[in-house]
C-alpha cells in the first residue's frame, strides 16, 4: 500500500493553544498509516548489517532484510514529512535538526505541553479574558473555552 501524505490545507498549522487537536489528528494519521509505533519509538531502525552478515545467519532472502531497513525509512521520513509541513514556520527551528519522526515528536511535546506556572497564568488570563466577537461563531468560541479549560484541567496543580 503506497502512503499518501495528507492534504496540508486541512491540517491546521499548529500553535501552542490548540496543541492537543493537532497532536490528535496526526496520531490518528500515524496509526491509520500503521507508523505510530516508528513515532513513539516503539519499532526502532533495524540495524544495518553487512551482507555476509544477513546471508550468513538467515534463511530469508537477502533483498527481505534489506527492505526491511529501507522500509522503516521510508515510513520515518513520511511522518517527519507530515510532522514538518504541518507546523508553523516560527516552530521549524525546533525540528529541523531532528535525525527521525520520533525527534520531531519529542521535541514538540516537550514543548507544547509543558505546564509550568507560566504556562498555567497564561491559559487562566486567556480564559478570563476571552469574548466571543460581535459577529462571532458561538461553536469556535466554545471550542475555545473548552480547550483552555481542558489544558488547564490537565495539570493536577491548578490552582498554583
Amino acid at each position: 500500500m503506497t502512503q499518501k501524505i495528507p492534504d496540508f490545507n486541512h491540517i491546521s498549522k499548529i500553535w501552542w493553544d490548540f496543541f492537543h487537536i493537532w497532536k490528535h489528528r496526526l496520531t490518528s494519521w500515524f496509526k491509520t498509516e500503521k507508523n505510530w509505533s516508528i513515532v513513539k519509538g516503539i519499532e526502532v531502525k533495524p540495524i544495518p548489517r553487512t551482507i555476509a552478515q544477513i546471508g550468513a545467519r538467515s534463511h530469508a532472502p537477502l533483498a527481505t532484510k534489506i527492505g526491511v531497513v529501507s522500509n522503516w525509512e521510508n515510513n520515518d521520513t513520511m511522518s517527519f514529512t507530515l510532522i514538518n509541513n504541518s507546523i508553523d514556520n516560527s516552530i521549524i527551528s525546533h525540528v529541523q535538526l531532528c535525525p527521525t519522526s520520533l525527534d520531531a515528536w519529542n521535541e514538540l511535546i516537550k514543548l507544547f505541553e509543558s505546564q509550568d506556572v507560566v504556562t498555567k497564568m497564561y491559559l487562566k488570563n486567556e480564559l478570563h479574558t476571552l469574548k466571543m466577537k460581535e459577529n462571532g461563531n458561538i461553536t469556535k468560541h466554545t471550542e475555545q473555552l473548552s480547550t483552555i479549560g481542558s489544558l488547564l484541567l490537565n495539570d493536577e496543580d491548578v490552582n498554583t
